[in-house]
């Protein structure tokens, strides 16, 4: 257990440990056994399904257009197993050629949030039951799909990426594209680099998720693959990390079994799944994944896991596992700056924000640090290794150095510091944490928040599981009026409904991987040591004096220690957001001016 000193007001807390003023904000109670399985708010992006009815045998009476257009099996086809009258289901939807699909099955009641066509929803009625089906990839035209736009891939890419998903194999893709194999072969790494991932599977997955929602938790999902298709835990678990990128050998190891046995389960994987490439297999998985990630929802945003209006990359980290999601605003001549962002939001800024800095001379490039949004997770030492994504980011955009603007993640920043100082021009941190000792501001629901993670590490997964399943819209704008009204500065700022929906969005994205990145922050960054830097001049701590989460008074002989040298402005008509309330002041302070 954790002991820190500083005034801790008493916490009431409701069952399964969470505190009462968060369960009543939130308005949905804590599971007291966190089963793993996800919940909460889905995203999914509208145009990336096709739905149906059908009656209480599963047989389909009506299918939408989109059946047709993307050769679905639609009026005819059978569920092959019937729908349940009080939840939602992942079923096989067989048609009278033989072909199957994943689909998901619920009651109109609990389907009302899908996206479903306004015919469907003209027809339902008793005895009906909506069915849903994932756009299928091997019908998409590569050139005008959502993948294509995310990750910024060229015509050949696309073509080449989409000959890949029709045909699972090289050689066919490259026929299909009227190209040879090799430039096929360089096509498919190069959109790999820019996808940020390592095998073709990876990759494919990855165009399914973009173009049509998030993922399931992996409890989830291996629960979802053995009752759907009656395979084994192991070959739902070596399935998966084939399908998600993985080598025969790596679904081995982690498996704890040999190379043959993966090739005997995996052949056992493909017919029950009836796929014959490594392709279709990820199709399949990913497509239960998605269908699986919504029937656990308990609400849908209807918006990809991406901004389309976001010039959003995917890199690869440099001898590491895993991507990095960027999003590089421009203009390219402009003075880089790195934005890295708190415990609780993301990569996505308002406009407004983004604007003011490019007004100040300034390249503004948000990034998700790791475990949030679309950056993969990472192992070992989390700070050093949010560290290392920075230096993979100027690496691979060819930037020598860049300022770095710390709106969160000032932990980071230091690590940052400490190993490339010759990289940092200049850095500002936006009201910086002092440690748990030294905060004195305890009290409310942010107080009860700071109790559980200075005092109750344990609960700190529980507590962003929870957080993580209910980032609904309506649920994040209360928790945000709630943690920031006391600052009439905030209030002000949110009042824009642009920078409240931008705010909602970022926090909502950082949900994505179930709370993963909050956790991994949460249980490192308040009780890191600072690294000592002998010269701290190139730094400014940017304080709003109306900041109701922390205060300066607390935070500064912390971080003036740290960093001898270093500048401290504080704006006493400010609060928490005040990067987004001056964001030319940001571009003057990185000016040096």
């Amino acid at each position: 257990m954790r002991i820190v000193s500083g005034a801790i007001a008493p916490v009431s807390v409701a069952p399964g440990g969470l505190p009462s003023e968060l369960i009543a904000t939130i308005g949905l109670a804590a599971p007291v056994i966190d089963d793993g399985a996800g919940g909460g708010a889905a995203f999914l992006n509208p145009g990336g399904f096709a739905s149906a009815l059908c009656d209480a045998e599963g047989a389909i009476q009506f299918a939408d257009l989109r059946f047709g257009q993307w050769g679905l099996p639609g009026a005819g086809a059978q569920l092959d197993r019937p729908p349940c009258a009080h939840a939602a289901r992942v079923a096989l939807l067989c048609g009278p050629g033989g072909r199957t699909v994943p689909a998901l099955v619920a009651p109109m009641a609990l389907a009302a949030e899908w996206p479903l066509t306004q015919a469907v929803r003209e027809r339902t009625g008793p005895g009906r039951y909506v069915v849903m089906v994932c756009v299928p990839l091997t019908v998409l035209d590569p050139a005008k799909s959502e993948f294509t736009h995310a990750l910024g891939l060229t015509g050949l890419e696309a073509r080449v990426v989409g000959g890949l998903v029709r045909t699972g194999e090289l050689r066919s893709a490259a026929r299909q594209a009227r190209v040879g194999y090799e430039t096929a072969r360089t096509a498919t790494k190069a959109a790999m680099r820019k996808a940020g991932v390592r095998r073709q599977g990876e990759l494919i997955g990855l165009c399914l998720m973009l173009q049509a929602g998030e993922p399931a938790t992996r409890t989830a999902l291996l629960g979802a693959l053995t009752e759907l298709f009656r395979i084994s835990a192991r070959q739902a678990e070596i399935a998966v990390l084939v399908a998600e990128g993985g080598s025969r050998r790596e679904a081995a190891a982690a498996a704890g079994v040999s190379d043959h046995v993966v090739k005997s389960e995996l052949k056992m994987v493909f017919a029950a799944l009836d796929v014959a490439t490594v392709a279709g297999l990820s199709i399949a998985i990913h497509e239960v994944s998605i269908l699986t990630r919504i029937a656990m929802a308990t609400s849908m945003e209807s918006a990809p896991p991406f901004e389309t209006a976001e010039p959003l990359r995917l890199i690869p980290r440099i001898g590491r596992p895993g991507r990095i999601a960027v999003v590089d605003h421009g203009p390219s001549g402009a003075t880089p700056v790195l934005i890295l962002h708190t415990a609780t939001t993301s990569r996505h800024n308002p406009q407004c924000f983004i604007r003011g800095l490019q007004t100040g001379g300034l390249r503004p490039i948000a990034l998700d640090r790791p475990g949030f949004g679309l950056s993969g997770m990472v192992g070992g030492d989390y700070l050093e290794e949010s560290a290392q994504d920075l230096a993979d980011i100027l690496d691979t955009l060819g930037l020598e150095r860049a300022c770095i603007l710390a709106r969160g993640g000032t932990m980071v920043l230091c690590r940052f510091a400490e190993r490339w100082p010759e990289r940092i021009v200049r850095a500002v941190t936006v009201n910086p944490e002092p440690g748990p000792v030294a905060d004195r501001r305890r009290s409310g629901l942010i107080g009860a928040i700071k109790a559980i993670v200075y005092g109750q590490p344990w609960m700190t997964a529980r507590l962003a599981t929870y957080l993580s399943r209910n980032a609904s819209a309506p649920i994040v704008e209360r928790l945000t009026i709630k943690a920031l009204g006391a600052s009439e500065a905030d209030m002000t700022v949110l009042r824009d409904p642009r920078v409240m929906a931008a705010y909602i969005r970022s926090t909502q994205h950082s949900a994505l991987q179930g709370g993963a990145g909050f956790r991994a922050v949460a249980t490192t960054e308040p009780f890191a040591a600072i690294p000592q830097l002998a010269d701290g001049s190139a730094m400014t701590l940017l304080y709003g004096a109306q900041d109701p989460l922390y205060s300066s008074a607390d935070s500064l002989p912390r971080w003036q220690a740290a960093w001898p040298g270093c500048s401290v402005v504080i704006v006493p008509d400010a609060g928490r957001l005040v990067h987004f309330q001056k964001p030319d002041l940001i571009a003057r302070l990185l000016a040096g001016a």
